[in-house]
């Protein structure tokens, strides 16, 4: 199985495969996504998150990317799951504490 790199800060979320072409998407001012694929250095309208914000902050593995954290007019704890395959996206569980400008990263099972 190819290593998995995932980052995020400020809303802004890239996935990669090593070795294997992928895609990032790219999100957080208000709530709509950009998603770039690598190999046709191409970008189309995404799917939107489920709030708007910016100032969040992004991990994923190889199906899904949180976006968490923000603000919009008060710092926020809330997340939204995206879907790559259906290039959706989904109200996901509050983060612990409410922030924004935040960064996050993850592996193949957890984000943090």
């Amino acid at each position: 199985m190819p290593l998995l790199e995932a980052y995020g800060y400020g809303g802004i979320f890239w996935f990669q495969q090593l070795f294997n072409s992928g895609i990032a998407v790219f999100g957080g001012d208000g709530s709509t996504t950009s998603v770039y694929t690598y190999s046709s250095n191409s970008a189309v309208a995404g799917g939107n998150l489920s709030y708007s914000a910016y100032g969040l902050a992004a991990a994923g593995n190889s199906t899904i990317g949180v976006f968490g954290g923000g603000y919009n007019g008060g710092y926020l704890s809330t997340t939204s799951v995206y879907t790559y395959s259906s290039n959706s996206a989904v109200a996901g569980g509050n983060l612990s504490y409410s922030a924004y400008g935040l960064a996050a990263a993850g592996n193949s099972t957890i984000g943090v």
